[in-house]
């Protein structure tokens, strides 16, 4: 049988309608069966969802499994404290160590932090209200475009910002889009030289990131799947770069990094503002943070991660996710009874009287 060319053309049209037809179905699939805490979002790039819940498998890195409890708010915001009156608000912001589903949401540091300093001001846990905030790769503008949109409805006591030294890439456009991993990029807003408003990676590429084609699991599969070709072949998450360029742009983010936490620590002028570091290592671009975080105002808190410098290759199986980098259900309660310790030590919290 010899098929004619309209017929050709309508079997071929099929064919598209139920390749996509396919593709609609087994997305939405995920979608129900297995839904993520994420959205995108025009201004921020993604965020969390609004009243959000479900329990995410977890298991360390020395292979204990375990379950993490993830929930968020009506303004996108995990919690620990069921007092939203509470004489001690406390507003956390961050990336995934702050905001992605490793512990539950009573077991992440913030909430031993928050435990901590009720045993150590001698207060009920009653009197502690933690609010947290950003997201999965977020950085520092991101963290303050939040904080902007929170402004009139959260009066925090006491604001903590949750760094890494990947933010120092991510909030500098030249150099961050410069790497591979373009579903954060090519959604990332970035802070503008004159500081009127975000700016986004242009083209018809951006878009597409940017639109509903960019939250399809297919396609951030097979993006990722190129990306981790790409990370293999130049040995890390960006493309090899001449000395001088390379230079150059660490200087440019250790400098704007410095200015968008001044802007962010003014949005919290009146109250005290700490700055925890989610990794141990203190070289390359990661010996700036404590400086940086001096310089904008706020007061960087080491001994967390001096705790996590100290770890021994044992007792990382115990502390780390499965992953080797994001803190484990008991690694998030040893790292935030650390910082709880020492913002008590500090007396930022006033004890009981």
């Amino acid at each position: 049988m010899t098929w004619t060319k309209k017929e050709l053309g309508i079997a071929t049209l099929i064919s598209l309608v139920l390749f996509l037809a396919a593709l609609i179905v087994l997305e939405t699939s995920f979608a129900l069966l297995r839904p993520g805490p994420v959205q995108r979002d025009a201004l921020l790039g993604w965020r969390l969802k609004e009243n959000f819940q479900r329990d995410f498998p977890q298991r360390t890195l020395g292979g204990k499994d375990y379950s993490a409890s993830f929930a968020t708010n009506a303004l996108g915001l995990r919690e620990f404290g069921t007092n939203s009156r509470a004489p001690v608000t406390i507003l956390v912001l961050g990336d995934s160590f702050t905001a992605d589903p490793y512990a539950s949401n009573d077991r992440m540091w913030y909430a031993r932090m928050a435990q901590t300093l009720a045993d150590r001001t001698h207060r009920p846990a009653t009197d502690f209200h933690v609010l947290a905030g950003g997201a999965g790769g977020w950085g520092t503008y991101q963290n303050l475009l939040l904080s902007q949109t929170l402004a009139q409805r959260i009066r925090p006591n006491l604001f903590v910002l949750q760094f890494c030294s990947n933010d120092f890439q991510n909030n500098t456009y030249e150099w961050e889009t410069q790497g591979v991993v373009r579903s954060q990029y090519m959604r990332r807003p970035f802070a503008t030289s004159s500081g009127d408003g975000p700016k986004y990676v242009p083209g018809i590429a951006g878009a597409i990131y940017r639109s509903f084609i960019g939250e399809s699991r297919l396609f951030n599969r097979i993006d990722g799947v190129i990306g981790g070709i790409q990370f293999q072949r130049y040995g890390g998450y960006s493309r090899p770069l001449p000395g001088g360029v390379a230079q150059k742009y660490e200087r440019e983010s250790v400098n704007l990094t410095r200015a968008l936490l001044t802007r962010l620590r003014a949005e919290y002028r009146f109250i005290p503002a700490v700055m925890v570091n989610c990794e141990g290592k203190e070289t390359g671009l990661n010996s700036h943070w404590k400086a940086v975080a001096r310089d904008a105002g706020f007061i960087p808190l080491s001994r967390p991660s001096d705790f996590l410098r100290s770890l021994k290759p044992q007792q990382r199986k115990m502390v780390f996710n499965v992953d080797g980098s994001h803190l484990s259900d008991e690694g998030n309660q040893l790292y935030g009874a650390v910082a709880g310790d020492e913002i008590a030590r500090l007396g930022l919290v006033s004890a009981r009287k």
